[in-house]
């Protein structure tokens, strides 16, 4: 069902995303893992983004880390875990060198 759904979605990726994180999933044994690179949006912007989003359909924010270069926030809600890691290696150049998205379920 979830891949019929992903196919017949004419949504953005994030719409998609959701679709797979409103999903109730039972067992807790597989990992998804999405890595987007070279985005145009600074990573404050990112990481402000996910939370606010993610907030939006259920799911708590846990632990937060930064440091000069990489960003990453873990969260959850019922089933289904996971963490984003927001990379950037230089913080003068316009942009984000990737986001990966990590789902646990």
């Amino acid at each position: 069902y979830f891949l019929e759904k992903l196919s017949t979605e004419k949504d953005s990726k994030w719409q998609n995303t959701k679709v797979f994180l409103k999903q109730q999933i039972a067992s807790q044994n597989n990992t998804l893992i999405v890595k987007w690179t070279n985005l145009h949006a600074q990573p404050k912007f990112i990481e402000n983004y996910y939370q606010l989003e993610l907030k939006k359909i259920g799911f708590i924010i846990k632990e937060v880390s930064r440091n000069a270069t990489l960003t990453q926030f873990t969260f959850n809600k019922n089933n289904l875990n996971g963490v984003l890691s927001i990379e950037d290696k230089d913080a003068e150049k316009e942009g984000t060198d990737s986001i990966i998205l990590r789902l646990i379920y």
